[in-house]
């Protein structure tokens, strides 16, 4: 009789324990549930806030662009396409952060504010290499009328029996230099326009910032070079 209740018991606690633990678990979940909300909130709010900070960043460039006298009209309107594209996409990826629940979800749609838009990395930076590449462009223009004026000068020079032998060297050397300008500054619209975030790697601007800077030397020895011929 004595072990029959002792088993008895045993069975008796051993159902208990059955019975209770769904109940335990589910107070265990639903203790869980406030924290695990309250920390994808904190993450919703943080890549919010970066977006809000791109799409920003996106309105100020399109605001620069229409302010650039020396951009083409044809450069200009490829920039704002992606700015446009990139904002609307942007704001896409917001809503679905804001009804995301699953935080695995979330961190990977947070991820793609960086990898699939590049605002700061690949948007930004171009625009400005373009802007840079057409006002050096300007400036190969204004050069070009300039060695002009200088040709006209050197032209009456000789008419009047001076020796222009110097100021057609410092002449020649603008024009060369000016050359040169217009070619590395003309490359770099077509080096850096058809980046895309997808295939964005570091240094792909690189060929763009090179070119900028090839340019502006080239247009600073042929300014130099001007100087001399008028002198």
């Amino acid at each position: 009789p004595m072990k029959l209740r002792l088993c008895a018991l045993a069975a008796s606690a051993v159902v208990a324990a059955l019975v209770a633990s769904p109940s335990v678990a589910y107070a265990g979940t639903r203790d869980r549930a406030p924290v695990r909300d309250a920390a994808i909130n904190r993450v919703k709010t943080r890549c919010l806030a970066q977006i809000d900070r791109r799409q920003g960043a996106l309105s100020e460039l399109d605001s620069r662009i229409d302010k650039r006298a020396n951009l083409s009209d044809a450069h200009a309107t490829a920039l704002k396409q992606i700015d446009g594209e990139a904002s609307s996409g942007l704001a896409t990826l917001a809503d679905t952060i804001q009804a995301e629940q699953n935080g695995e979800q979330l961190r990977a749609e947070c991820r793609q504010i960086i990898e699939g838009y590049r605002v700061f990395a690949l948007v930004r930076p171009r625009a400005r290499l373009v802007i840079t590449g057409d006002r050096e462009l300007a400036a190969v223009d204004k050069l070009h009328e300039v060695a002009d004026r200088i040709q006209a000068s050197i032209e009456k020079a000789k008419t009047d029996g001076k020796d222009t032998t110097k100021a057609e060297a410092d002449l020649a050397s603008m024009r060369g230099a000016t050359d040169t300008a217009a070619e590395h500054a003309g490359a770099i619209y077509d080096e850096v326009i058809h980046l895309t975030p997808a295939n964005y790697s570091a240094g792909v601007l690189t060929p763009g910032h090179d070119d900028a800077q090839a340019a502006r030397d080239a247009i600073r020895e042929a300014a130099h070079s001007g100087h001399a011929a008028v002198r």
